[in-house]
């Protein structure tokens, strides 16, 4: 995998020489102080940028430190030639503008340091250059602030991973999903991740080399994460441990964040063994991993993971009842979002076609963030939103689902379906995943 760390965020004062006073020094260290509390790894520029000159020579060497973002901090009054020289110097990584307003003195008296005017004008400036950037005005003891400073730090991160991301497609695409398919170099630019295929045969030439013994920790991790039902066969967990290894060897030799197979028909059919367990094995063990292969799907999935921490899944956008619609993959569910007294592994005898083992899951209760990136000609858009996911029954007896009450209208969603799988994690992002969308310029549709 890759072992890069992310999360250092570099810190720039930007003022005028004559400004440079103790109450900005103050300032300066109070905000990284409040940053470092909220867990963010904060590199400090030792020295206030108080010319064009000074950002020239200096910033470069700062740069080595390895930073994700670097926010652009106004401590006092600070000219457009040295902040913008500042912004050159930064702006192939994601930036922010930290400006001050006037605050109280120890009379209680309003006093200042002009940030709040140079933050006007910079800002002005930079919205003219077209500059991409987010934008802030607090104290840096204004809890308000630091939390949006903080959400920013974690897009900004977000971001870079997005462009080290490598997704393996195995078997190529489901041919009959338009949807699913993409411009590889399209969202190489604007996104970042990289897709790098695999052949079908490849998987399932690794996993007929394994021995018993090497595949038998995955068999034992599987019987620790669920029930399995009587119609599961020594052979039928023989099987899908020796793919599930498959697949997590592949992603180890490739450093592969998401994996995402083609299963209908090389393995439901012709192998005899659908993905849907060994996909949900890869899912508890780091991996970003659904089926079908909808890289627009899978990309979506590998947003929600970062922004959230969390494990994520996918389903197909299977019914609507009012405002209720029911989300239903053909089969996959992560095992960590699934109630452990109610998780089980069954034999799929329902579906002719569909041979092997699956996931007879219904994924837990609760608010959850759902969410498609769209690939248009030329152009990305993302439709997302939020509800409360409600106890469900399988999916015709067999299959997984969340049926979810959405907190927004059904019929947006209707009028806006541009595909029929849609990524969600629990909890309600929605703030970062929008912050993250103007970021990389997408348009947003919310349900």
């Amino acid at each position: 995998m890759n072992n890069r760390s992310y999360g250092k965020i570099g810190l720039i004062n930007v003022c005028d020489v004559d400004y440079i006073i103790p109450e900005v020094k103050n300032f300066v260290e109070t905000a990284v102080d409040n940053l470092k509390k909220r867990g963010l790894d904060i590199v400090l520029l030792k020295d206030s940028i108080t010319s064009e000159l000074e950002a020239q020579t200096k910033i470069p060497a700062f740069l080595h430190n390895d930073l994700d973002a670097v926010i652009v901090f106004l401590g006092a009054w600070a000219q457009c030639p040295e902040a913008i020289a500042v912004v050159r110097e930064i702006e192939h990584l994601p930036f922010c503008l930290w400006g001050l307003p006037m605050y109280e003195d120890n009379t209680g008296k309003l006093d200042g340091t002009c940030s709040y005017v140079s933050y006007s004008m910079i800002k002005g400036s930079l919205d003219r250059m077209g500059y991409n950037y987010q934008h802030f005005i607090g104290m840096p003891d204004d809890n308000e602030v630091l939390n949006e400073v903080k959400n920013f730090c974690e897009i900004a991160i977000t971001i870079q991973k997005l462009k080290r991301t490598r997704i393996g497609m195995v078997g190529g695409f489901s041919v009959g999903i338009w949807p699913a398919t993409y411009d590889h170099v399209f969202l190489r630019k604007f996104i970042g991740p990289n897709v790098l295929p695999f052949d079908s045969y490849t998987i399932i030439r690794r996993a007929e080399e394994y021995s018993d013994s090497v595949i038998k920790p995955t068999i034992d991790f599987i019987k620790s994460m669920t029930r399995i039902d009587s119609s599961v066969t020594n052979d039928h967990l023989s099987k899908i441990g020796r793919l599930a290894l498959s697949l997590k060897s592949i992603c180890d030799d490739y450093s592969l964040q998401a994996i995402t197979v083609k299963c209908q028909t090389e393995f439901s059919k012709e192998y005899k063994m659908i993905m849907c367990v060994p996909l949900a094995v890869v899912a508890e063990q780091g991996i970003i991993a659904a089926c079908e292969s909808d890289i627009p799907c899978m990309v979506s999935m590998i947003m929600l993971n970062y922004l959230s921490g969390k494990t994520t899944a996918y389903g197909d956008a299977f019914n609507h009842i009012g405002n209720m619609v029911k989300f239903s993959p053909c089969g996959f569910a992560p095992f960590s979002m699934v109630d452990k007294e109610k998780r089980l592994i069954a034999k799929q005898d329902k579906f002719a076609g569909f041979n092997g083992i699956n996931c007879r899951n219904v994924f837990m209760p609760g608010k959850l963030t759902f969410m498609r990136l769209v690939e248009d000609c030329g152009s990305y858009h993302l439709i997302y939103g939020t509800g409360t996911g409600i106890e469900t029954e399988l999916r015709q007896t067999c299959m997984p689902a969340i049926d979810v009450e959405l907190d927004g209208d059904i019929n947006i969603l209707l009028n806006t379906y541009a595909g029929q799988h849609y990524a969600f994690c629990y909890g309600d992002i929605t703030n970062k995943l929008e912050m993250l969308a103007k970021s990389l310029n997408i348009e947003m549709i919310k349900v």
